[in-house]
């Protein structure tokens, strides 16, 4: 589950093109729809609460294994994913925005909070971007009952850190660390903050992939070979 103003569609993106080079059956739903295995168009960010459940039941007959599903806030405050365990909740960043709905900025946040504080599964993990706007109050939500967190950005508290970025006229290539070491990655992606959300990426398949460790090198190919999302910084050809 994705949350965050910005970000969450990338991010949903990267997700399941990423499972589907490792040969998942896979699929996505947010802003573009249903993508994936099957291609729908859906009204609403976070569908209501029995379209999402015909969408998850549909997806499982169909074999799917892998599912990123953006959390909007107002989804999450219509309680449209109550009930749906998460295995990974990641928080992309948070601005201003829907202040027609939510009235202020504490609301907004507690909204996107309910991801971490009632959905991701206690033994599951947590992505935090700590760049952001109320990134360490989500932080701190999210240690209170989940057990594996792992932090992107480009402060030194975070675990991956974004080192440097070098902008290319085939997109870009992100620099950044882990765990004392240090990796390049050349991306076909335009936009300084697309580094955030492949990292954020990066760190999620950290918390589900269980052969990742001994094999960083080999996803972070698998991660260069991604592609635009529809609407997201295309190059126009």
């Amino acid at each position: 589950g994705i949350t965050g103003t910005n970000g969450k569609t990338s991010v949903s993106h990267y997700l399941r093109q990423t499972w589907e080079n490792l040969g998942y059956n896979s699929a996505n739903i947010g802003t573009t729809g249903l993508n994936g295995i099957i291609n729908l168009k859906t009204k609403h960010t976070t569908p209501d609460n029995i379209k999402l459940r015909w969408f998850l039941n549909s997806l499982k007959e169909m074999g799917v294994d892998k599912l990123a599903l953006e959390a909007s806030s107002h989804g999450l405050d219509q309680h449209r994913l109550d009930g749906i365990k998460m295995s990974v909740g990641i928080f992309t960043n948070l601005s201003r925005d829907h202040f027609d709905y939510h009235k202020n900025f504490n609301s907004y946040f507690k909204a996107k909070a309910i991801l971490f504080n009632k959905l991701v599964d206690k033994n599951g993990g947590a992505v935090i971007a700590m760049d952001s706007l109320k990134s360490q109050s989500m932080l701190k939500i999210a240690q209170s009952r989940i057990k594996n967190i792992i932090t992107v950005g480009t402060k030194k508290e975070s675990q991956i850190r974004i080192l440097s970025q070098i902008l290319n006229e085939n997109g870009q290539k992100v620099k950044f660390s882990w765990k004392d070491n240090e990796y390049i990655i050349d991306l076909k992606l335009f936009g300084n903050f697309q580094a955030q959300n492949v990292l954020l990426t990066f760190a999620c398949l950290n918390l589900v992939e269980n052969n990742l460790e001994n094999n960083i090198n080999f996803f972070i190919n698998l991660l260069s070979k991604l592609k635009p999302v529809p609407g997201r910084m295309q190059e126009v050809v």
